[in-house]
């Protein structure tokens, strides 16, 4: 199975947050969608949160040689 990833991103004009074609107001509400969505997805799916400083933090998933 191949490991899916889904990123959650900032919007710079609205000051909301994406993922993939869905807009979010707060960043707690697109990581909700982004774990619900993983959760349909398999235990494979891994999460990635952009910031507004191109920092990138991985939730969820699990690591490649990990139990």
């Amino acid at each position: 199975m191949a490991v899916q990833e889904l990123h959650v991103h900032p919007h710079a004009s609205t000051g909301g947050w994406v993922l993939g074609p869905a807009w979010f107001a707060t960043l707690s509400e697109a990581e909700q969608a982004a774990r619900r969505q993983a959760a349909t997805q398999g235990q494979g799916s891994r999460i990635f949160l952009h910031d507004r400083y191109h920092r990138v933090r991985t939730i969820g998933g699990r690591r490649p040689g990990q139990p």
